[in-house]
C-alpha cells in the first residue's frame, strides 16, 4: 500500500489528486481556481496628542487682585496692577501712574489709618548709645538711731562682768578698780549679802561710774 501526503497547498493538491486519477485510468477533475480573500486590516488606535497650550504673552496683563495685603479694593483710576514685593510698603497697590502721592495717600486712608514711620533699629540703638546715663534716684538718708540706754550694773556679778570686758580691751587696769574700791570706801563684801539688794545695787551703781571715767580710750 502506497501512503500518499497531501501538502497543504490546495492548488498543489488538487494537480497530485489528478495526476493519481489520470493514473489509475479514470478522468481528471478540472482545477478550480480560487479567489484571493481580502486580508482583514486591523486599525490600531491612535493616540491623540496633548494640545499644548499657548503661552501667555509678557505683555499680557493678569487679571487685577480684588483686594491687596492690606484689603484696600483695586481701583483703576488711583493703583496700578501691580503689589509691593518688599520693603516698608509690602503687599500694598503700587501708585498708578499720574496719580499724585497725595491723591494716592487720600484714597488709601479711606481703608487703612496711616501708619506712623517707624524708626530704623540702628537709629535706635544708636540715640541709646549716645544717651546720658540716668540719675540716679535720692536715697533717703537713714534714720539717726538713738543711743543705747546705759544699763549700770546692780549687782556684783554685772559689775564684775563689764569690770572683765574693759580689761580684756586694754581700757581699764587693774589698779585702777583698786583705787575706785579705796575711793569710794567700799570692799568686795559690799557687793554680797547680808547687804540688801538696794544697798549692793548702789555700791555698784558707785564703783561703775568711778571706774567709767577712768576707761582711756583704745
Amino acid at each position: 500500500m502506497i501512503e500518499i501526503k497531501i501538502p497543504e497547498d490546495k492548488e498543489l493538491a488538487a494537480a497530485i489528486g489528478n495526476a493519481l486519477v489520470v493514473w489509475a485510468g479514470g478522468n481528471p477533475q478540472p482545477q478550480l481556481e480560487l479567489e484571493p480573500q481580502p486580508v482583514p486590516v486591523v486599525e490600531e488606535p491612535v493616540a491623540e496628542e496633548p494640545v499644548a497650550e499657548e503661552p501667555k504673552s509678557i505683555f499680557e496683563e493678569e487679571p487685577p487682585a480684588e483686594e491687596d495685603a492690606n484689603g484696600v479694593p483695586f481701583d483703576e483710576e488711583y493703583c496700578l496692577n501691580e503689589i509691593f514685593k518688599g520693603g516698608k510698603k509690602k503687599g500694598q497697590w503700587k501708585r498708578k501712574p499720574g496719580v499724585s502721592q497725595k491723591e494716592f495717600d487720600a484714597y488709601y486712608s479711606q481703608y487703612v489709618e496711616p501708619q506712623p514711620e517707624q524708626e530704623p533699629e540702628v537709629t535706635k540703638i544708636a540715640k541709646k548709645a549716645f544717651e546720658p546715663p540716668a540719675k540716679p534716684e535720692p536715697q533717703p538718708e537713714p534714720e539717726p538711731q538713738p543711743e543705747a540706754e546705759e544699763t549700770v550694773p546692780s549687782t556684783c556679778a554685772t559689775l564684775m562682768a563689764w569690770v572683765s570686758e574693759k580689761q580684756a580691751s586694754g581700757e581699764l587696769e587693774q589698779k585702777k578698780v583698786v583705787d575706785a574700791y579705796a575711793q569710794a570706801g567700799l570692799s568686795v563684801r559690799d557687793l554680797f549679802p547680808p547687804s540688801d539688794a538696794k544697798t549692793i545695787a548702789m555700791n555698784a551703781a558707785t564703783l561703775y561710774h568711778i571706774l567709767q571715767g577712768e576707761c582711756k580710750s583704745v
